[in-house]
């Protein structure tokens, strides 16, 4: 063999090594399917344990965003009636146009001139508000259970201090919300005073779902 052909042997057996590391590497820049499949797998396995989290973190959302509407619009009621001097009436409505439906279904604020509970003559809607999507039932207990409340130029509820209560569709009382009004209009939230995972009415006793 001359120095020429034992050169060439060299150099071609030196880059022999090389090429075989470089197809290595590059064989491993991807994925394999096996390595895919248990990629999602574990993707799987971490979003079925997160979801039941989720869910109840917009349920807890939910309840807080309509327990807050309902506020806004009694708020709403009284600044109104002292602005303008009128009694101004708050009730259930599914149509926003007058007194109707459940509560959960919307709540209208109107001036209420003489008080008959109708948009009528001179008077003028305040604002109507929904609960689109809400998952639960909203109900108002007060004094004769009159299924409205009505607002004096003073900012005096009349004769009506009582209290909301929202409650999901699974009776879940963990997401319960109560909202208690007194006869000046003043709104506090009831709280979990006890740290048992419920919320204590005005009377303090834990809110009822049933």
């Amino acid at each position: 063999m001359n120095s020429k052909t034992a050169i060439g042997s060299s150099i071609a057996t030196g880059f022999k090594p090389i090429q075989s590391l470089c197809s290595n590497r590059h064989s491993g820049d991807g994925f394999t399917l096996v390595e895919l499949l248990l990629v999602l797998s574990i993707l799987s396995i971490l979003f079925s344990l997160s979801l039941p989290n989720f869910q109840a973190m917009h349920a807890q959302r939910q309840a807080d965003v309509v327990i807050k509407k309902l506020s806004e619009a009694i708020q709403l009621a009284r600044m109104s009636a002292i602005r303008t001097g009128k009694l101004v009436t708050l009730c259930r409505s599914d149509r926003g146009v007058e007194c109707s439906g459940q509560w959960h279904d919307g709540i209208i604020v109107f001036s209420d001139g003489n008080g008959d509970r109708k948009i009528n003559q001179d008077d003028v809607l305040q604002r109507f508000f929904t609960f689109p999507g809400i998952g639960g039932s909203l109900r108002w207990r007060a004094f004769q259970n009159r299924q409205y409340l009505q607002i004096t130029s003073q900012g005096f509820i009349r004769y009506q201090n009582g209290n909301f209560t929202y409650c999901p569709n699974d009776g879940d009382a963990s997401l319960a919300r109560q909202l208690i009004i007194n006869r000046t209009a003043r709104i506090r939230f009831a709280v979990d005073r006890d740290g048992y995972g419920i919320r204590e009415d005005s009377r303090g006793r834990p809110i009822n779902c049933s």
